[in-house]
């Protein structure tokens, strides 16, 4: 559905770019565009792919959140088993 809005898209503003018909065939080919963003098959799916987006996102987020915090908690815990912080310049991240 993506594909299709975004080939009509960049077909229409091309179109109009394109165009040599002037202002009056400027102004049908903008009104024409803005009937079809109004139509509720086009809003439904603008909402339906903003909502998955969203969700994508919050998700991902999550997901970064958990890992770094698993990382900052594996960190401490390192730091607090040996008692001495682990010199990762050193031979290859072993201490000396």
């Amino acid at each position: 559905m993506k594909r299709i809005i975004t080939l009509a898209t960049g077909f229409a503003v091309g179109y109009v770019v394109g165009a040599k018909a002037g202002r009056e065939r400027y102004e049908q080919i903008q009104q024409k565009m803005h009937d079809l963003s109004q139509q509720p098959a086009v809003t439904e799916a603008r909402e339906s792919l903003r909502h998955g987006v969203d969700t994508a996102s919050k998700t991902v987020a999550d997901k970064i959140a958990h890992v770094t915090s698993g990382l900052s908690h594996s960190s401490s815990e390192e730091h607090s088993s040996n008692g001495a912080s682990p010199d990762v310049y050193s031979a290859g991240g072993r201490s000396t």
